[in-house]
C-alpha cells in the first residue's frame, strides 16, 4: 500500500529530474562546478536541491563531473544537497513528517552541505 501511495509521488521526481538534466548543457555544467566563491557554493547547492538524486546516481555523475575538472568542495556541496535537501522530494516529506520538521531539517542540510563543500575545499 506504501509502494502504491509513494508511486505518483517517485514517478513525478523522475520526470521532473529527467526533465532538468536534459535542459543544461553540458559546458554550463561545468563551468558551474568550477566557480570558487561563496555565491559559487551557493548556486551549487542550489541546483543540488533542485536536482535530488540518490546515492547510486550522484556519484557516478560527480565521478564524470570531476573528470571534466570539477573543484572537489563545489562537488562535495553538490553531491551532499543531491542527496540530503530536494525541494522536489519535499511534498512527500512535508505528508509524512510534517511541513516545520520538513523546512527546518531541509535548512540545517543546506546549510551543512554549504560548509562541508568549503570545508573539503581547504583541506583537499
Amino acid at each position: 500500500k506504501s509502494f502504491k501511495a509513494l508511486l505518483p509521488v517517485l514517478m513525478g521526481m523522475v520526470a521532473l529530474i529527467g526533465f532538468v538534466l536534459a535542459v543544461l548543457p553540458p559546458s554550463l555544467v561545468t563551468k558551474l562546478f568550477q566557480t570558487h566563491s561563496l555565491a559559487g557554493y551557493g548556486l551549487v547547492a542550489l541546483v543540488g536541491t533542485v536536482i535530488t538524486l540518490p546515492g547510486p546516481v550522484a556519484f557516478p555523475l560527480a565521478g564524470t563531473l570531476m573528470k571534466h575538472g570539477a573543484e572537489l568542495g563545489l562537488l562535495a556541496t553538490f553531491i551532499t544537497t543531491l542527496t540530503m535537501v530536494g525541494t522536489v522530494t519535499a511534498p512527500a516529506e512535508i505528508a509524512h513528517f510534517g511541513k516545520r520538521f520538513t523546512l527546518v531539517r531541509q535548512a540545517i542540510s543546506l546549510l551543512l552541505a554549504i560548509v562541508i563543500g568549503m570545508l573539503m575545499a581547504a583541506l583537499l
